[in-house]
């Protein structure tokens, strides 16, 4: 019998978790994706495993509103 078991880790910290949540968000790359040779730094939102700790840190944006009328504001730590 072979039984496999699933560690989840947080991609910012290490720390290994159970409650990690996949967050897309926007990261700066200095480096191309394919060959991992250093380029001019782009931005482009990947799919993150992010745990609580380290949500808090990153996502700093409140929003509300209704119907695209939204209202923003940076959330002080």
């Amino acid at each position: 019998m072979r039984e496999s078991i699933e560690i989840i880790t947080c991609d910012l910290c290490g720390t290994q978790c159970e409650d990690v949540e996949v967050v897309n968000y926007p990261v700066v790359f200095i480096t191309e994706q394919t060959e991992c040779h250093s380029c001019e730094p782009y931005i482009d939102n990947t799919n993150i495993d992010v745990c609580p700790v380290c949500k808090e840190k990153i996502l700093r944006v409140r929003a509300s509103g209704c119907m695209g009328r939204n209202n923003y504001e940076v959330v002080a730590r």
